[in-house]
C-alpha cells in the first residue's frame, strides 16, 4: 500500500468523526487562538487540514514535516536533527522527505519570526 493511498483510507475512514467533532464544539477560533502547532500524521493530519479549511485556525501557524517522536522514528529523528549522516541510514528512511520537511519548516519558521517582528512582538 503506498503513502497516498494510506493517507486517502486515513481521510475516508476518521474524517467524517472529526469533522462532527470540530464543527460541532469550535467557534471561529475563539477555542484555539494563534498559538503555533504541530501536526502529527495520519488523522491528526486530516484533523489539521480540515480546521484550516474551515478557517479555524491558520495554516501558517500549522508545523507539519516533523518525524513523529517515537522509538520506531529514532533513526528518522536523528536524521531530521543532523546527527546521523545520510549515507549511515537504512533503506527504510527516506532522506530526501526528510531534507525537504526540514526546509520547509526552516522557511515557515522564518517567516513567522520576520511577521512577528514586524509586528513588533519580537526584539
Amino acid at each position: 500500500m503506498t503513502a497516498a493511498t494510506m493517507r486517502t483510507n486515513l481521510f475516508e475512514r476518521f474524517a467524517p468523526v472529526i469533522r462532527s467533532l470540530t464543527d460541532a464544539d469550535l467557534d471561529n477560533g475563539a477555542v484555539l487562538g494563534d498559538k503555533l502547532r504541530i501536526a502529527g500524521e495520519g488523522a491528526v493530519e486530516v484533523c489539521y487540514e480540515h480546521l484550516c479549511e474551515l478557517g479555524v485556525i491558520q495554516r501558517e501557524r500549522v508545523l507539519e514535516g516533523l518525524p513523529h517522536p517515537s522509538g520506531a522514528n529514532a533513526e528518522r529523528i536523528a536524521y531530521f536533527l543532523g546527527r546521523k549522516n545520510r549515507g549511515a541510514l537504512s533503506s527504510k528512511t527516506n532522506p530526501e522527505k526528510l531534507d525537504r520537511a526540514r526546509e520547509a519548516l526552516r522557511r515557515q519558521v522564518a517567516r513567522l519570526i520576520e511577521g512577528t517582528r514586524q509586528r513588533g512582538s519580537l526584539s
